[in-house]
């Protein structure tokens, strides 16, 4: 989502679907909630359920990917090096 974000700021629109098609739609959530908040002076009309709408749609829009565009397997490659196996040994003995 970050680097969707940030091609999105840098003008580069196409290379942003290709990370993240669901940004617009947060960016889009981002700019009603600042205008209703700090122009209008009011509470954005059903704030929250539009961001709960908005990570539905990202949480499905993710699993859709993961199974039509990466069906051969997870997209990351697994390191037993990783900072989670680090701190689960520092701390669990």
């Amino acid at each position: 989502m970050t680097r969707a974000l940030l091609c999105t700021l840098t003008g580069r629109f196409t290379e942003a679907v290709t990370y993240n098609a669901t940004v617009f739609l947060w960016i889009a959530l981002a700019v009603y909630h600042g205008v209703c908040r700090y122009v209008l002076m009011k509470k954005p009309a059903y704030g929250n359920v539009l961001m709960i709408i908005a990570g539905c749609l990202t949480i499905a829009y993710y699993i859709y990917r993961m199974i039509c565009i990466y069906p051969e397997g997870p997209v990351m490659i697994h390191s037993d090096r990783n900072l989670l196996n680090f701190l689960k040994e520092m701390f669990i003995r």
